[in-house]
């Protein structure tokens, strides 16, 4: 059974010669498969990024609140201010170092 007709490879019979450059399918070419999986490649990272990013931000503001803000209020105090942007800080800079020490 050819799945030819689904996947952009035309007509089920297996020639796949005569439909390898039809413009009228909406899928590309079996033999973009390579292109195909770089794009699944860079999709994947980009959704693993996001998660890294939400997990960065959630653990930023975990330890960063509980170690600069004593008793919450309707406003930051500059030293408040000033500890949440440093504690930031420090915390996205040593993510940097261990990523780029972790991902070749």
């Amino acid at each position: 059974m050819s799945f030819g007709g689904l996947f952009g490879g035309g007509s089920s019979s297996g020639s796949s010669s005569s439909s390898s450059s039809s413009p009228s399918t909406p899928f590309p070419a079996p033999t973009s498969s390579s292109a195909t999986l770089q794009r699944i490649q860079n999709a994947v990272s980009q959704q693993a990024a996001v998660a890294n990013a939400r997990y960065l931000i959630s653990k930023v503001n975990e330890n960063c609140f509980a170690h600069c803000i004593a008793t919450p209020g309707s406003s930051l105090s500059s030293g408040e201010h000033k500890c949440l942007t440093a504690c930031m800080e420090k915390y996205f800079d040593a993510w940097n170092v261990v990523n780029r020490t972790r991902v070749p």
